[in-house]
Order: structure tokens, then C-alpha cells, then sequence
């Protein structure tokens, strides 16, 4: 009967460390494999341009402000005109107007000035004209325009 108990227990014992340094040398492998899980990429075409163009106009008052950007906003659409772009595809999407003597933060030198920014959104279907387009637009600036790429509010 102790044999017999002795042989359980030794067997046991055996299978004990069996399984533990099993479950061990697991743990310690465990970290050494990698699962990925990945997205494939692939390019394809687009099938809508979004072109904003932002431009700002300054002036002592208001309505030279606005004189500014009404004969900018006439170059940019004379520009796009010139680039086969259709008048439909052109959107007021942002006016901001700016009074820098409202600014309690920045010198009063007696000067008023007013800043005016404007983004017209261009939305085509027609990728390619676009893309030309926004190659040549050293053309604006050369015009007079003052371009932006600033998307907040203007600051003084």
C-alpha cells in the first residue's frame, strides 16, 4: 500500500512538472510571435475636387476694404473663367470682417483699418482641370490678389 501511495504521488509529481514547465517555457515563447492584422491599401482616383481659395483684403475703412475684395474676388473668378472652370462650381463658404480697433489688445495709433477675408470653395467633378488650375495660381497674385492660407478667423 505505501508503494503503491509512493508510485501515485512520484507519478504525480512528475506531471505536475510536466504541465508547469510547459507552461512555462509558453509563457516565455509567447511574446516571441506577432499577429498582423492589416488593411490593403491601393490608390484610386478621385471623383471630386474641393479647391478652397482664400483671399484678404485690407483697407483704412470699410468700404475700401470692400472695394478691395469685390475687385479681388472678380480676379479669381476671371482667372477661373480663363481655366474653363464654370461660375456654378464657385461658393461663398466663408466672409470675415475685421475691425482692428476693435482689438483692445493692440496699439491705438489713431489708424483704423478693416480686414476682410473671403473663401470661395471651387467644387468640380472634373479633377484635372483643377489640379491645372491650382498649378497656375502665381497668376492671381501676380493680378494683385492677396492669397491666404490661413483657415481661422483673420487676425489684426
Amino acid at each position: 500500500m505505501k508503494l503503491f501511495a509512493s508510485v501515485i504521488l512520484g507519478v504525480s509529481a512528475i506531471i505536475s512538472a510536466a504541465l508547469i514547465g510547459n507552461g512555462l517555457t509558453d509563457l516565455r515563447t509567447g511574446d516571441r510571435y506577432v499577429t498582423v492584422k492589416g488593411v490593403a491599401e491601393r490608390e484610386v482616383n478621385a471623383d471630386l475636387a474641393l479647391w478652397p481659395i482664400r483671399f484678404v483684403a485690407t483697407g483704412a475703412s470699410l468700404s475700401e476694404a470692400q472695394e478691395r475684395a469685390r475687385s479681388s474676388r472678380d480676379a479669381i473668378m476671371a482667372f477661373l473663367k480663363l481655366q474653363a472652370i464654370d461660375q456654378n462650381a464657385v461658393e461663398l463658404q466663408r466672409l470675415d470682417v475685421t475691425d482692428t480697433r476693435a482689438n483692445p489688445y493692440q496699439a491705438n495709433n489713431g489708424e483704423q483699418k478693416f480686414i476682410i477675408s473671403q473663401t470661395l470653395m471651387v467644387r468640380s467633378t472634373d479633377i484635372d482641370r483643377i489640379r491645372q488650375a491650382a498649378q497656375g495660381v502665381s497668376e492671381l497674385v501676380d493680378s494683385g490678389v492677396v492669397l491666404s492660407s490661413d483657415y481661422g478667423p483673420p487676425g489684426p
